[in-house]
């Protein structure tokens, strides 16, 4: 693994440049791109000419590094893009909740007859696991005196109305049975 730490030497101009196989010492004012001054790996001080290949290695490794963190940065933009539901769904939901579930799980959720719906208890129990579980739970299992009875449309409100509560972020699209294999995982 390439440890990289930079640090700026305020009272000399120079920039450090440490890595697990070389340290470079740069001089920003010998021009716009700093200029080697030396390279010390281990207790060798190398002049430049000396130290091309730890120079090379080491900006490849930078390089590297910066493009894998480009490349996760985009990746959990287009994640969390997406969403799990649309802003409008999970407003609805918290009215039907209100109708069919607060009674046994409390309007905050907090949970009374029934368990919590939010924080670490329903966490614990759905996160990492597909969407579909958790609607499948739902639907023939609750609510408890009638199972089966709250009809799709209201149900998938009401999973939405869940999972923003619960931290889940919005997106564009609806949540719906296109989403149930989808595992819930949060976006860090």
């Amino acid at each position: 693994m390439l440890t990289v730490t930079v640090t700026y030497e305020t009272l000399a101009p120079v920039y450090v440049i440490a890595a697990e196989f070389s340290t470079l010492v740069l001089d920003p004012a010998m021009g716009r791109i700093p200029t080697v001054l030396c390279v010390v790996s281990g207790d060798k001080v190398m002049s430049p000419r000396k130290s091309e290949r730890c120079q090379l290695r080491l900006m490849i490794g930078v390089l590297t590094l910066t493009g894998f963190g480009l490349a996760m940065s985009v990746a959990a933009r287009a994640a969390n893009s997406d969403g799990w539901y649309t802003p409008d769904q999970a407003t609805h939901g918290h009215i039907v909740f209100n109708s069919y579930c607060a009674e046994c799980h409390r309007p905050d959720l907090t949970g009374a007859m029934g368990p919590a719906l939010i924080g670490d208890a329903f966490l614990k129990t759905w996160l990492n696991r597909p969407l579909g579980d958790l609607y499948e739970f739902e639907h023939s299992k609750m609510p408890a005196n009638n199972p089966g009875s709250v009809p799709d449309d209201k149900l998938w409100t009401i999973t939405a109305f869940l999972l923003q509560k619960n931290g889940f972020p919005a997106g564009s699209s609806p949540l719906s049975a296109q989403a149930l294999s989808r595992k819930l995982a949060k976006a860090q």
